[in-house]
């Protein structure tokens, strides 16, 4: 069994090795694969950039949200440079994801200075919701609190360096709220 990052890494490690039933892991999984091909490394460019081209975008985010047969079909257009039969449904995904992340960036969801809540924002939101931020709101280095993934629940904890690429931290947060009370019930018999 190979793990593999449910994002399109993954997918193109997938393709590239003939991996048949990979495990899939969140997107934030660490693989050590060294990619050469340039289309390959512009797919994974465009994951989450505002700029990149469209296809190549929707790719990623169909990858990070699981929609792996959309996903696959994307890649092929972007590899082949031929125009997507899904294309409707590749550009709505794309612009639902923009509409959200331009919703979010606001400086009441940042308490105390350096530290995004978006608990009620899934992580699949983070790559896109990180760049644009330091796009509007200038390049700086703060932290991210958001909600879990489909295939880990829990909070997630993401550093965000100027550039505005969001690393995510290995263990999960070990605050949920600015006072350090984790919301955790404990019950002594």
């Amino acid at each position: 069994m190979t793990n593999l990052p449910l994002d399109i890494r993954g997918l193109l490690i997938k393709r590239i090795e003939d991996i048949e039933n990979p495990v899939w892991q969140p997107f934030w999984y660490r693989i050590d694969f060294r990619f050469t091909n340039v289309k390959h490394l512009a797919l994974i460019d465009a994951d989450g950039n505002c700029n990149a081209p469209w296809i190549a975008a929707a790719a990623g985010l169909a990858a990070r949200l699981g929609r792996l047969e959309l996903a696959n079909h994307l890649i092929d257009s972007w590899l082949d440079e031929a125009q997507p039969a899904r294309a409707a449904e590749a550009r709505t995904l794309l612009r639902t994801e923009r509409w959200n992340a331009r919703r979010l960036v606001s400086h009441r969801r940042e308490w105390p200075k350096g530290v995004v809540h978006l608990e009620d924002v899934a992580s699949w939101m983070i790559p896109v919701y990180s760049r644009l931020r330091n796009r509007l709101l200038g390049p700086e280095q703060y932290r991210i609190i958001s909600s879990g993934h489909l295939l880990d629940q829990r909070l997630q904890e993401w550093v965000v360096d100027s550039t505005g690429y969001a690393r995510h931290v290995d263990e999960p947060p070990s605050f949920a709220t600015p006072h350090g009370c984790d919301h955790t019930i404990r019950i002594e018999v």
